[in-house]
């Protein structure tokens, strides 16, 4: 993870001790006390318990000997809503917690020794919040103390939302992509909101921001076939930048099919299709021609449609097309296809195409029946031709893994109009 701020550290510190376990940096507010290792603790209210001293502000002399305390401190008007709320018994065991958000109830986790109980996630903005704990200091004494508090309004709030389907099936390349409506400054923060896990389990993933709204996870290899992956984004509440935060949660769970993977080879013009690591069938091929050449490397199935209309760029002029194209499954924004080619006789001969991959009409129409989202297609290197780009359609995983994992957020990067080459 990226370096973070203070309130990053204590949001990583909640995130951990939810998730089974405590960074190094999450203990930095918490550094006096035990290492801490998360027990799940939902609010519950208090039960009937011996006559105790209600502390509120100044707590008396009972309260000082567990050095019973919270934060946000009561009276509170513009709390964090990243920082959560922090229950710390200095001297003695914490007993019940009781934290409401506007009468309902918010969860928490609980350090061993029970002298420190977090919110487990970032609070709601422009919400009130009510805390009441019960601890006991080292004699047996039990106290209270609670806490009324409000937490800020952003100066802006913004939503975010993910391009996948709920119990939708993708292909074993599909990446998954979420999109904020602004732009995110700290995506540390976010990052650090999130979970998601595969069964069967793939590696642990990462996300990259492609542009500062929309960022791309995947894990270093292709997700296991016939898998469902689940995400969880406790998103609401978090800072985003100074003076942003997120309004929405997010969760998905979605489903990988058969591992469709299929690889063009440049040289021989032939495709070789398989399923689940089982060879399909073997096609033959036209690629780009001179100056329209394909692009090298792995592209995904973004989408299919028979027939598509493919326009050329300019749309007059010499050499300039405007034909409905069947069987057609698109790998690229900038215009790569996979598609029927009945005008072309040298298909598997020699590269006639203006950038698409041309296939004789019965193995296009095969291949547009076998192809669903998400699918991988990997086309060799052949002289001439360019690398296929990242930015390009769902090209994620022409990055190194390195590269992948260890790229900060970028401001922006070039996306091609949605074009249709043959």
């Amino acid at each position: 993870m990226r370096s973070s701020n203070g309130r990053t550290g204590q949001r990583h510190r909640r995130l951990a001790a939810a998730r089974g376990g405590l960074t190094a940096r999450g203990l930095a507010m918490a550094a006096v006390f035990a290492v801490l290792t998360a027990l799940a603790a939902t609010a519950c209210s208090s039960s009937a318990s011996p006559a105790h001293t209600q502390v509120r502000h100044k707590p008396p002399a009972a309260a000082a000997l567990a050095g019973l305390s919270i934060s946000p401190a009561d009276g509170t008007r513009n709390a964090a809503p990243d920082n959560g709320i922090t229950v710390t018994a200095a001297h003695g065991t914490i007993g019940h917690i009781s934290v409401t958000a506007n009468g309902q109830p918010v969860t928490g986790v609980l350090s061993h020794g029970g002298t420190v109980w977090s919110s487990q996630w970032a609070l709601g903005v422009s919400q009130h919040y009510t805390v009441t704990a019960t601890a006991s200091s080292a004699a047996g004494k039990p106290v209270t103390a609670t806490s009324s508090f409000r937490t800020l309004t952003p100066g802006q709030t913004f939503r975010a939302q993910i391009f996948e389907g709920l119990n939708q099936t993708y292909g074993v390349g599909m990446p998954i992509i979420m999109r904020f409506d602004r732009a995110v400054t700290d995506p540390a923060e976010i990052e650090a909101a999130i979970t998601v896990t595969s069964v069967p389990a793939s590696a642990p993933g990462a996300w990259y921001w492609f542009t500062s709204t929309e960022a791309h996870y995947r894990p270093p290899t292709y997700w296991p076939g016939h898998a469902t992956i689940t995400l969880n984004a406790a998103l609401k509440g978090v800072s985003a930048g100074p003076g942003r935060t997120v309004d929405n949660n997010l969760s998905l769970v979605m489903h990988t099919g058969a591992a469709h993977i299929s690889t063009i080879n440049a040289v021989t013009l032939k495709m070789t299709v398989t399923s689940d690591g089982v060879p399909v069938r073997t096609m033959p091929v036209s690629l780009g021609k001179a100056g329209h050449r394909t692009y090298a490397g792995v592209k995904v199935v973004s989408s299919k449609s028979n027939p598509e209309r493919m326009i050329s760029d300019p749309p007059t002029g010499p050499g300039s097309y405007n034909v409905l194209v069947p069987y057609s499954v698109r790998v690229t924004n900038s215009g790569e296809f996979v598609h029927a080619a009945p005008w072309n006789p040298l298909v598997g001969q020699s590269d006639q195409s203006h950038g698409c991959t041309n296939l004789n009409v019965a193995d296009a129409k095969f291949f547009y029946n076998f192809s669903g989202v998400g699918d991988v297609v990997t086309t060799t290197r052949g002289p001439g031709m360019p690398a296929m780009r990242s930015w390009d359609g769902w090209g994620d995983w022409n990055l190194s893994w390195s590269a992948w994992s260890g790229k900060p957020a970028t401001p922006s990067l070039p996306t091609d109009r949605r074009l249709a080459n043959i």
